[in-house]
C-alpha cells in the first residue's frame, strides 16, 4: 500500500489547479466511477461528472477540453480493451488521461501518464 501512495500523491497535485475532473468506467467501473466523482466533490470542492465509458460518445465527450483530467476506472483486465478503447476519444481531444486499475493487473494496455494501483 505504501509504494502506491507516491503515485496518488503525484496525481493529485496534478489535479489540484483543475476544474473539472470526468471519471469514466465500464461495467463493474461505472459505480465506481460515480463514487469517485461523488467523492471529489465531497471532499476538494471540484466539478466532478462520473459517466459509462459506453456512453462517452452519445454527449459527455463535448465536455472534453484541453487538458481536462479524465480518470478512466479497468477494475480487472477483462475490462481494460473495452475501457482503453472506450476512453481512446479523449486523448484525441486533448484530455489528460488518468487510468486506475486493479493491483492484480500487472500491465497496461496502453500506459496512461499516471496509473495509480488500487
Amino acid at each position: 500500500m505504501l509504494e502506491t501512495m507516491e503515485p496518488v500523491r503525484e496525481l493529485a497535485r496534478s489535479l489540484a489547479g483543475k476544474n473539472t475532473v470526468l471519471f469514466l468506467g465500464r461495467h463493474v467501473g461505472y459505480p465506481v466511477a460515480l463514487e469517485g466523482a461523488l467523492k471529489l466533490k465531497e471532499l476538494a470542492y471540484m466539478h466532478a461528472e462520473g459517466f459509462a465509458a459506453g456512453e462517452l460518445k452519445h454527449g459527455p465527450i463535448a465536455l472534453i477540453e484541453d487538458d481536462l483530467p479524465v480518470v478512466v476506472i479497468v477494475p480487472s483486465p477483462a475490462a481494460a480493451p473495452s475501457s482503453t478503447t472506450r476512453s481512446s476519444p479523449t486523448s484525441r481531444r486533448s484530455g489528460h488521461g488518468v487510468r486506475a486499475r486493479s493491483s492484480s493487473r500487472r500491465r497496461a494496455t496502453r500506459r496512461s501518464p499516471h496509473t495509480p494501483t488500487t
